[in-house]
């Protein structure tokens, strides 16, 4: 028995510590490491699990860390993960069965089973994922063990230490607590966020600043050799950032600018390499191009983090400074040839033609790339015949990041909306989804209304199934750091009584029951629920609803008007 790599999901924060638990209490020396050495649990804002000469890959981690972004699941339980970049589901076993048939002897075969292909489709998502954790161990130089438990931050560290020997550059020290304290302290402004009028639209352009930050960086020279320079300050360009004017050489390339564009143009080469290759060949090119822009995506973050080595608030600051200037440059010139911008956020744009053509489109972005310094590039993303922006909580505009998008593909692109979000029940989001869908692809608000009072109706008579009203909630912090106990706190107590390991980013599942206690008490595991016996009142005003109700705001429709059944009629009716 010697692996090179033993992998889990979620085995730094359960399956290990739960095996050296059960072994210690009897007894057993846990002596895989290849010197006969025990497991090393390390305990801290995360537990760890270390052993001498075999890499220990929690494959949960790294897929969280760097696919979470782009996976269309809602959680990252095994099941939802391996469906998603597997096509295969864990196997339906009930584990509160599992204490007496273990007490019994009984039947423990299928258990077995359940185990066996849990680290069956644990290994191949390893498998899937090696090769983007192979490219950023060659990238990067630090062994799989340190990836995958290493912030982004700390990835970009590393990455410039050893890149650092090949310019005579010496790392400065790390930050010691005072500095570290200090720098916590500082702030700085974001992106500028154009809101957008809510309402449904037609024929969206969207365009797309490409790695706007890293382009930022290593176009404008940004890095702390270049900051302010003597032999350019009077004739450089200068950006103002609450109240403070910078500048950066233009007569000699920085060093993280010169690392930054090196990433940048590798990954471009690499991407068009892949146009001519297929199979596995094609597969390395991917996760390589993946690696290098997790990478440069890092490296703007890197500059404003407390921790680093090569910390520069002044050039954070003017990185997200010069993006703001960007995007006011490129919202002005759409204006002014008289496109209607609807909305932008950081990197991109959205504008509606209003009577102009796509090839209108894309000669505005040819117009703003030639006036753009060096590696920076307005992308044309694409044109969307519909779309919507619902209205924010409080307030006449838009919701920031909210909004659904139908492609000319046929493809919805949904944004901010309750079906990416953690906290809501598959009835929530199928509903949301489905109105989305009929609204923006077939244009038919009544047939809209129509499918959310038929839900409505069926969940009042009990003919949506409990798999649907399941909700699944993600804690954001320890159990006792809650001040309000709501219900998924209170399931994950019980859930904690059981022994169970609970503590943030646990994902929590709950079923609110009928009855006339408080929401709480009411929340059961989805195991303990038999078909029906959902609060159907409960899903109706605090799931179904809300997912939809702004959507129809903006439609021109109220809350009453969805809560409203075909056998009720109005007033007017009887005049």
């Amino acid at each position: 028995y010697k692996p090179d790599i033993l992998t889990g999901y979620f085995s730094d924060g359960f399956d290990l510590p739960y095996i050296k638990t059960r072994a210690d209490k009897n007894k057993i020396k846990l002596d895989i490491g290849f010197d006969y050495s025990e497991l090393k649990l390390k305990s801290g804002r995360e537990t760890s699990v270390a052993i001498n000469g075999i890499t220990h890959l929690d494959i949960f981690k790294f897929i969280k860390k760097v696919m979470g972004t782009t996976l269309e699941t809602y959680t990252y339980d095994l099941n939802s993960v391996a469906t998603e970049l597997l096509g295969e589901k864990k196997q339906d076993v009930s584990l509160e069965e599992l204490p007496i048939a273990w007490d019994k002897n009984l039947n423990l075969g299928k258990f077995c089973e359940y185990c066996l292909h849990d680290s069956y489709l644990t290994y191949n998502l390893a498998l899937k994922m090696l090769p983007t954790i192979v490219e950023i161990v060659k990238i990067v130089g630090i062994p799989i063990y340190d990836i995958n438990r290493m912030g982004f931050s700390q990835l970009v560290e590393w990455y410039i230490m050893k890149q650092a020997p090949q310019f005579n550059e010496i790392a400065p020290n790390k930050p010691n607590y005072t500095e570290i304290q200090q720098r916590r302290l500082n702030t700085y402004q974001g992106a500028f966020v154009y809101e957008p009028k809510p309402g449904f639209y037609k024929d969206i352009v969207v365009f797309d600043f490409r790695s706007l930050y890293p382009t930022i960086i290593g176009s404008h020279n940004i890095g702390l050799d270049t900051l302010n320079c003597a032999c350019c300050k009077d004739t450089a360009k200068t950006i103002d950032d609450e109240n403070n004017k910078y500048w950066f050489c233009e007569k000699k390339k920085g060093f993280i600018p010169i690392l930054i564009e090196d990433v940048i143009t590798r990954r471009m080469r690499i991407k068009d390499l892949m146009k001519n290759e297929h199979d596995d060949k094609a597969k390395f090119l991917h996760a390589r191009q993946i690696s290098l822009k997790l990478l440069a995506n890092s490296f703007y973050g890197y500059l404003g983090f407390f921790g680093a080595r090569w910390y520069s608030l002044e050039c954070a600051r003017s990185v997200t400074a010069w993006g703001r200037s960007h995007i006011h440059t490129v919202i002005d010139k759409a204006q002014a040839q008289g496109f209607i911008v609807l909305y932008s956020d950081t990197d991109s744009i959205f504008m509606t033609l209003d009577g102009k053509t796509r090839n209108d489109a894309e000669q505005f972005a040819e117009l703003i790339n030639k006036e753009l310094p060096g590696l920076m590039e307005l992308e044309y993303e694409g044109l969307y015949p519909t779309g919507i922006f619902v209205s924010a909580k409080i307030g006449p505009f838009g919701a920031k990041k909210k909004y659904a998008l139908m492609s000319e593909q046929g493809v919805l692109k949904i944004k901010g909306f309750e079906t990416v979000r953690r906290n809501w029940s598959f009835i929530a989001k199928d509903v949301q989804e489905k109105v989305l869908d009929i609204v923006l692809r077939e244009n038919n608000t009544a047939k809209a209304l129509d499918y959310v009072k038929n839900v409505i109706g069926d969940l009042r008579s009990k003919n949506i199934p409990k798999e649907k009203v399941v909700i699944h909630t993600q804690l954001q912090k320890e159990l006792l750091d809650y001040a309000a106990k709501g219900p998924h706190v209170a399931v994950a107590q019980r859930l904690k009584n059981k022994g169970r390991k609970i503590g943030p980013g646990s994902i929590i599942k709950y079923v609110v029951t009928q009855g006339s206690d408080i929401i709480r008490n009411r929340a059961k595991f989805p195991e303990e629920v038999k078909e029906g016996k959902y609060d159907a009142n409960y899903y109706i005003d605090n799931q179904v609803i809300p997912a939809v109700e702004r959507i129809f705001n903006v439609l021109g429709y109220k809350k009453e008007d969805l809560l409203e059944t075909k056998e009720q009629t109005k007033l007017e009716g009887f005049f």
